[in-house]
This record gives C-alpha cells, structure tokens and sequence, in this order.
C-alpha cells in the first residue's frame, strides 16, 4: 500500500481485526446461546442431579430399554397418539404452557413441592432444599383439577394401593390431595387423601401425583418407590415413547444450523472454509487488484487425486449414489441412537424408523425420502440441486429424530 492510500497498513489491520473478533463473538452467541441456558443444571427438571431433581428416573427407564425422551421444543407435537408426556413440577409462571399440555392424549402431571438453593461451590447440587408454601402447590394443582385441594401430613401409617402395587415411602411432608376431584380414579391413597390419581374421559389419561418424592432423585431409591413409579408408566404408556418437558423450566432450544456446523462431522469443514477465508483475508492486505494469472500445471499427489475422483463422479452422474451411501449411515446412525431391536434387515429397520417417527410427530417421512433416494440412484443423472434439497431433508429428519436423547446436563 503506498503512502497516499486512505488508510495506513496497522490501520487496516486494526478495523479486520476488529471485524473478525466482532464476527466471531456473534457466531459463538448463535452458537452457545442455547447450550449457556444449559448451566442451571440444580432444579426440579429431568436434566437435574441435585436431590429434587428427576434425572435418575429417567436413567431407570434409559436402563429398562424404555423410550424415553427430554424434550426442550415442541413436546406436546412430539407426544402424538402413543407418547406419554410427563410435565415434572412447573414452576407458578409456566401456567400458559401447562394449559397447553392438557391436550395430550397421555399425561402425567407431577405436583411441585421443593424449592432448592443451589450450592455456588458445586453448581449440579443444591446446598439447602425448603418446602414450598402449600398456596402455591394448590395453585398449580387447580390448573390440572379444579377442585382438587392439597393438604400435607406428618405420616402415612397405611396406603391403599390397586393392582399389587408397592407401597410409597416418603419420610416426611406427606403431600396428598385431600378430596379426590370429579370422575378421579384413586391408584395410590390413604385415609388423608390422593397420590397418585388417574381420570379418564374422551380417550384421554391424566395422570396425577401429589408428591414429587417417591420419584425425586432422593426418593427414587427408598423402599420400593423405584418399582412404583415405573409399573405406573407402563401401565398407561400404551408402548410410546416417554417425553420428559423441559422447556417450561427454561430449557427451550429451536434447531439451530449453526450449531450443527460446530459438532462432529462437520467441524472439520468449518475450519477447513475458516482457514480459507482468513489465508483469503491475509493474502488481500498486501496488495489491490486482479492477481497474475498463474500459468496451469501438473501437479502429483493425493489432493490432486482426490479433487480429480471428485470432478469425475460428478461428471458422470453417481451423485445419486453418494445420496445412497448418506441414507444407508443416517439410518444405522439413528436405528443406534434410538436403540432399534437388533438383527433386522434395512427393509424392516426402515419401517420401524418410520413408525417411531410417527410417534414422535415427525413431519418427513423416512420411506418417502427412501424412496426418492433409490430413485435418483437407479438414474443416469441427477441434479446436483435436487441431490443437495434431499440431502437437507434427510439431515433434517436425522436431527428430529434424535434431537435431545439421553441428553445430559452442560452437553
């Protein structure tokens, strides 16, 4: 740059670098955004480890080889006609979205009861847990039933159980609902009050328990609170997938493509066209206008192999067949993810795909993309669009399918 130039050569590099910090703090933001909501690990939610927190039942029922879910978008689409949505403690503010659940077909809504500190020294625990006031447990309570009330006892000295289930152990803060509401069928009780209650009406199940405790973390393991709570999803599951709803305690996440370009596989290729723009960006400084056009030569070695096998596929239309090989590892991927029974051919792991898909309210359809795929593989050519939009639409279905399972807390 000479010296009548706008801009010095160290002012230059000041603005892009500027430029490049601003740009890579905005993209970090897109990227982490969601997953920084993720550092609130203590709760009463299924990502919690602290003792009031649900994370152990859902690791029981991950052990039992029973479909299970934590959702954090669109969980009642999810849920679809088989699922089973379990809305764990809401919190008072979280009304709308509670309202919104009761059209589930399947559901079990598990009243609040602790609030916790969290311990600053160990931020998956809490230091001190405190009782809520009763007020606010009855509030939640009449979202669900109207005319329910909630009392709490010092002990339960007898339970009433139905169908040979174990008697609760809970040591202290009984918390029942004292007058079991209109058309409620009474599953687990005393002479204090409800449970765990069911009312059924127009194909629909609401499941209700009145005491997080026998289900907690803490409680999970006492007596046989374990064996309980999951004979009583099984028996109304109806074989779906359990959905554990975490966005009504903050945990919402909508898809995001930028995050994907920071995850496995496709990290490597985000560095590789970073790495390029920035060789781009440092080659541009020292000079302005058209390069010298270098002279064409032949060049040896793998790189030039394999952009040359590259040109040569694309010149001769096996585009369709790489689609191919991409839905074969989509469907072993995700049939792993999901836990599909073993020994079956493609064929039927397709078909199973596709009805867990309609389980969980999947909007594309496996087979339909399977379909199209072995077409374009069959043709002489194909589009490198249409290959592109299908291969979009594949990874789309790949991450509806395995968005969020067996998630842990800070992944």
């Amino acid at each position: 740059m000479n010296a009548s130039g706008p801009f010095s050569r160290t002012t230059v590099l000041v603005l892009v670098g500027v430029g490049f910090l601003a740009f890579a703090g905005s993209a970090i933001l897109a990227v982490l955004g969601n997953q920084l909501e993720m550092k609130r690990p203590a709760g009463t939610h299924a990502y919690s480890q602290a003792a009031i927190g649900h994370r152990a039942l859902v690791e029981v029922l991950e052990t039992l080889s029973i479909p299970v879910l934590v959702s954090r978008s669109r969980s009642l689409e999810r849920t679809g006609d088989n699922g089973f949505l379990i809305v764990a403690e809401p919190p008072n503010d979280a009304k709308a979205q509670v309202m919104r659940t009761l059209r589930a077909d399947s559901l079990l809504y598990i009243l609040p009861k602790w609030q916790g500190r969290a311990d600053p020294d160990r931020p998956k625990w809490i230091s001190k847990a405190f009782v809520k006031d009763i007020e606010t447990v009855q509030e939640v309570a009449e979202w669900i039933f109207t005319d329910a009330k909630v009392v709490r006892v010092d002990q339960v000295d007898h339970w009433n159980t139905l169908n040979g289930l174990p008697a609760p152990t809970i040591e202290k803060h009984v918390q029942l609902i004292a007058n079991a509401p209109a058309k409620m069928h009474v599953i687990v009780g005393s002479e204090h009050g409800t449970l765990i209650g069911v009312k059924q009406f127009y194909g629909q199940k609401r499941l209700i328990i009145s005491d997080p405790d026998i289900l907690s973390n803490h409680g999970l393991g006492q007596g046989r609170n374990a064996e309980l709570i999951v004979r009583v999803i099984e028996q109304y599951r109806e074989e779906g997938v359990v959905i554990f709803d975490t966005e009504l305690h903050g945990f919402k996440q909508s898809p995001s493509l930028w995050y994907v370009l920071f995850e496995l596989p496709f990290l490597s290729v985000t560095i590789a066209a970073l790495a390029a723009c920035l060789v781009l960006v440092w080659a541009s400084i020292g000079r302005f206008g058209s390069p010298i056009a270098a002279k064409m030569e032949q060049k040896a070695g793998k790189d030039t192999l394999i952009d040359n096998t590259a040109s040569l596929l694309l010149f001769g239309g096996h585009m369709g067949e790489i689609l191919g090989r991409y839905l074969a590892v989509v469907r072993r991927r995700t049939a792993h993810k999901l836990h599909a029974p073993q020994g079956l051919s493609d064929a039927q792991l397709s078909d199973w795909l596709e009805h867990v898909a309609r389980t969980r309210g999947v909007t594309e359809s496996f087979t339909k993309l399977e379909r199209s795929i072995d077409m374009m593989a069959q043709g002489s050519f194909v589009s490198t669009g249409r290959v592109v939009i299908t291969g979009v639409r594949l990874w789309k279905w790949e991450q509806e399918m395995t968005d969020d399972v067996g998630s842990r807390p800070g992944n």
